[in-house]
């Protein structure tokens, strides 16, 4: 049963990044220096950090995905107590694009919240935001 459970997630996880064509997607992670980009820090969790917290987080999150080993945590510390990690998932292959799974946690003025999204790599190195 559970072996069908993994295939038809798998199947979904492949129809959902193809229908995207993910060129279209979201940028998750940046080049040092250029703006505008939004990740799960950036979109849902973090919405009121400042552009300082939320540019800590989003290079967690670009750490994480290029770098990080499935499971290890990747902290950040922002200012004034703001704190987060990012935990990645297994990289995975969708066609050309290298996918992964991860986790972030943000903990701010006392409050924890906790996200999970899906992101795969382009050709530009450009992480992405899939479904």
């Amino acid at each position: 049963m559970r072996s069908i459970l993994g295939v038809i997630a798998a199947a979904l996880c492949l129809a959902g990044c193809q229908s995207l064509g993910l060129g279209g997607g979201r940028p998750l992670a940046y080049a040092p220096g250029a703006d505008g980009t939004v990740g799960l820090i950036g979109s849902q969790i973090g919405a009121g950090l400042s552009a300082d917290d939320r540019r800590s987080g989003l290079d967690a999150e670009y750490r994480a995905l290029e770098l990080g080993e499935t499971g290890v945590v990747v902290e950040w510390r922002g200012a004034g107590g703001v704190a987060g990690s990012v935990v990645p998932g297994p990289r995975y292959r969708v066609n050309d694009y290298d996918c992964r799974q991860f986790t972030d946690t943000v903990v701010a003025v006392g409050t924890t919240e906790t996200a999970q999204g899906t992101a795969c790599r382009g050709a530009d190195g450009t992480w992405r935001l899939v479904g």
